[in-house]
């Protein structure tokens, strides 16, 4: 499983746009289906609505499963309503 995280930021929508540029440039350049892929956000509302932003139709073409960590490390997924 490739990750990045993103903690705690002054500036979400544009920290969540970096993040995905990094996963997406960390992926293989050959597919492989057993590599899964993951994004992790600090588990606080504007960070989590930045990082949903992203089509749900884009994270799946792409295999990526998104996280939300909480400050005392609760982990849950986030999926769009």
């Amino acid at each position: 499983m490739y990750v990045e995280a993103k903690g705690r930021t002054t500036s979400p929508g544009l920290d969540m746009d970096t993040v995905f540029g990094q996963l997406i440039r960390r992926m293989p350049a050959e597919d492989d289906p057993s590599v899964t892929f993951a994004l992790a956000v600090r588990d606080e509302s504007k960070s989590v609505r930045a990082a949903l932003r992203v089509p749900i139709r884009i994270r799946h073409l792409l295999r990526i499963q998104m996280f939300a960590v909480a400050d005392a490390g609760q982990v849950r997924e986030l999926i769009n309503p």
